[in-house]
């Protein structure tokens, strides 16, 4: 898993296309929260009772037990977005000099509530 996953779980947004052998899933996340469209087939195995209709509500717990696809969400993707982050000493640069600025604000933030989560489940 990758290390940073609270940070990926509750502040990334992230889309991707999801291509299995008989499987094709459209992934949107902003934040905490992801939704996903089966495309073929209509129901996803493993997801039961995700299908939204025009009334009713969305539950908040519910069972994701299809490993496969859950590995991609939770393990593969969040890797790759790891690939993605600040990389030149300009953009770490440009972080510090925002977070110098806004520095009596950041305990406010969720991203610092995310980072603390990070540092505990390393400890």
């Amino acid at each position: 898993m990758s290390p940073q996953i609270a940070h990926y779980l509750m502040r990334t947004i992230d889309g991707a296309l999801i291509l299995g052998k008989d499987l094709v899933v459209a992934m949107m996340k902003l934040g905490p929260i992801m939704t996903l469209t089966s495309i073929q087939p209509t129901e996803i195995e493993g997801y039961p009772n995700s299908m939204i209709g025009r009334t009713g509500r969305i539950d908040i717990e519910q069972m994701w037990s299809n490993g496969k696809l859950n590995t991609y969400l939770f393990v593969v993707q969040p890797n790759e977005m790891d690939k993605l982050r600040i990389k030149t000493e300009r953009q770490k640069a440009q972080v510090d000099q925002a977070f110098e600025k806004n520095k009596g604000r950041i305990d406010k933030t969720m991203s610092v509530h995310v980072i603390k989560s990070d540092i505990e489940k390393k400890a």
